[in-house]
């Protein structure tokens, strides 16, 4: 049968090019880039792989990352069978990374943008994209989310908050002189997302169902992506991963829905709804670049929606890691508890009273920064020229395409070089406004693609536990068996299990 001899043929070709083409690199690009330090190899044909998936198991990830940078270099070289990585801690490379775009840019190939075949947020969005048309789009959106602009926002904020943390932890306590037990991550994500549908997001779906959609969603990330061979096997053929990839459908065609009805009555925005000022940012998008965006402007609605949806969740679990990290600090939760319980806030201003709270804040996210790490590419024009520089070292010209570029704000924020004792939770180390090396402490990122939403963040988190502590005595409520776990192998930051609070 010459068809399928034919076919066999094809294959075989197929395998030999594949094979040829890893063996070239496991020779010619190995060599290429042996002047960068590097760990010894677990074999020449894995690389690393087998350290950094043994190293993801034991969820040291990171922390070993920081043994390794000290070690051997700030900046350094793995080999995930034969594709390179570069990962770098050196303040003057990230400073690069941070500020030259038209040098770096963000990868596209990471699980929060695709999640088995079916778009989660895609690589256009306000938090993902790149290039002028996203430079113009986040510009578009900075008045919504401007320190100015919050003071404007505060009493719709405190209104809710007020409103949804009081009712509902209260009708979950009952009459029960001894309180109740519910995991602090959904009760703070009700009322985050009440907020968020107060600023526009509405129609949707109401904030307890978005909550659980975006834990959900989030959750099934790490399972799917980082999970041993067979758990991964059980999962993608399991109901869990279906009913994740429909959840996923569902929201974002609950999303088109809402932009359809948005879209035809559309006004000049003020700052005050978040859905509006995206369709004002992507209207101004086709104005400038006349109509040449690749996508069409539905679809990059939707993925800003469902980005700004799913990133809340992130701010919801840095206040479910301050529990976390102050379930062994009993003084330093007392002190912030009555700091909250002393201060009279009625206004944005007055959130500068609580200095205490803020130094917690500010060690929670040094400890535990809801950015995890990042990964960045060489932008495509690189390829004309001979060679580019990863600070002090030399990238060939074959290797720019395909190399990937690594950084992680949880080492800089707990290496031992630029801080005292960085594994104890000390909010005294903020004291008299002090202020860290620069590219040491980047809970928000920095420069051009800094974080949008900081100023919100800080305010809602601000907010929430002001009106938490004004109501309520929280105790952390889990033991070693239930206690929840600070995953280290994701780009943002995840838990494990839930964060029971009485």
């Amino acid at each position: 049968h010459p068809e399928i001899m034919y076919l066999l043929l094809l294959f075989f070709l197929g395998v030999l090019a594949r094979y040829t083409r890893m063996f070239y690199r496991l020779t010619v690009w190995r060599r290429s880039l042996s002047h960068i330090p590097q760990l010894p190899l677990d074999n020449i044909w894995k690389g690393h792989k087998k350290t950094l998936e043994r190293v993801k198991h034991d969820n040291t990830y990171l922390d070993e990352h920081i043994r390794w940078v000290n070690e051997c270099g700030m900046t350094m070289v793995f080999w995930i069978v034969s594709q390179p990585i570069v990962f770098t801690a050196d303040p003057v490379v990230l400073h690069e990374i941070a500020h030259d775009l038209d040098k770096y840019r963000k990868s596209h190939f990471l699980p929060n943008r695709h999640y088995f075949g079916e778009k989660l947020v895609g690589t256009d969005s306000v938090l993902s994209g790149n290039g002028l048309i996203w430079a113009q789009k986040r510009k578009a959106m900075m008045i919504m989310f401007s320190k100015r602009n919050m003071a404007n926002l505060w009493e719709r904020m405190d209104t809710v908050m007020r409103g949804v943390e009081t009712t509902r932890i209260a009708n979950a306590i009952g009459d029960s002189p001894k309180g109740k037990v519910l995991d602090l991550h959904d009760t703070v994500a009700v009322a985050f997302y009440a907020y968020l549908i107060d600023l526009g997001v509405s129609d949707i779906m109401d904030n307890v169902e978005m909550a659980a959609t975006a834990k959900t969603i989030i959750g099934a990330i790490p399972k799917s992506f980082f999970a041993n061979e067979l758990t991964r096997l059980k999962f993608v053929l399991g109901q869990e991963k279906k009913a994740t990839v429909e959840l996923i459908r569902d929201l974002r065609f609950r999303i088109m829905v809402k932009l359809r009805q948005l879209i035809p009555n559309y006004v000049e925005p003020a700052g005050e709804n978040v859905m509006e000022d995206l369709v004002h940012a992507t209207k101004m998008q086709y104005e400038l670049f006349d109509g040449s965006c690749p996508k069409s402007m539905a679809e990059r609605l939707i993925n800003d929606t469902v980005a700004t949806i799913l990133v809340f969740d992130n701010m919801v679990k840095q206040l479910a890691m301050l529990y976390m990290l102050l379930e062994h600090e009993p003084e330093i939760q007392e002190k912030m508890v009555k700091e909250l319980r002393e201060t009279e806030v009625n206004s944005y201003a007055d959130l500068e009273k609580l200095e205490y709270t803020d130094r917690c804040l500010l060690e929670c996210m040094r400890m535990r920064p809801s950015l995890l790490r990042g990964s960045r590419d060489f932008k495509q024009h690189l390829k004309s020229e001979e060679e580019v520089k990863i600070g002090q070292y030399v990238i060939p010209k074959e290797l720019k395409v395909g190399i990937k570029i690594h950084t992680s704000e949880y080492v800089q924020q707990m290496d031992p070089r630029y801080w005292d004792n960085p594994t104890k939770y000390n909010p005294d180390r903020w004291i008299n406004g002090f202020n860290p090396d620069k590219y040491t402490y980047l809970p928000f990122w920095t420069g051009p693609r800094s974080c949008l939403g900081k100023h919100l963040g800080m305010m809602l988190m601000k907010i929430t536990l002001y009106h938490l502590h004004q109501n309520f005595e929280i105790t952390q409520a889990w033991d070693k068996q239930t206690a929840p776990i600070f995953l280290q192998s994701m780009a943002t930051i995840r838990l494990i299990g839930d964060v029971p609070c009485r």
